[in-house]
């Protein structure tokens, strides 16, 4: 997430219009973080892409938390898309992807894995 933050001189220009910032943030920012969303369990992702998500909307608005502006009103102000939505959406179509895909297909295959039946003694694995 370190090279994302080099956007933020671009996003703190005063000069630049919120509507090129959103653009910006649209079309290179959540692409950049939601890379390989399809195979994330996000539950515990969720709290970090939300708190990074509204860093940089401040910074775009040029806000900071002390002025104490609601997270709904930042989302009105900015009118960006929700990185969690965008993943979730990537998520079902990875899903209807792999539902339609050929049985022969490897990433069919590892989707409906099941384990072994045997159970594995304590210790070092035998040789």
């Amino acid at each position: 997430m370190g090279q994302i933050w080099q956007t933020k001189l671009h996003f703190r220009d005063q000069d630049l219009p919120t509507s090129l910032k959103k653009q910006g943030f649209n079309q290179c920012i959540i692409p950049v973080l939601s890379y390989g969303a399809e195979t994330w369990t996000t539950t515990k992702l969720e709290k970090k892409l939300r708190v990074t998500e509204r860093a940089m909307e401040r910074i775009m608005i040029g806000v900071t938390r002390r002025d104490r502006v609601t997270n709904q009103n930042l989302r009105e102000k900015t009118n960006v898309q929700d990185i969690i939505k965008e993943i979730k959406v990537k998520k079902w179509r990875w899903a209807g992807h792999l539902a339609r895909q050929h049985d022969n297909r490897w990433t069919k295959k590892i989707t409906n894995w099941t384990p072994r039946t045997c159970v594995r003694r304590r210790g070092m694995q035998a040789e």
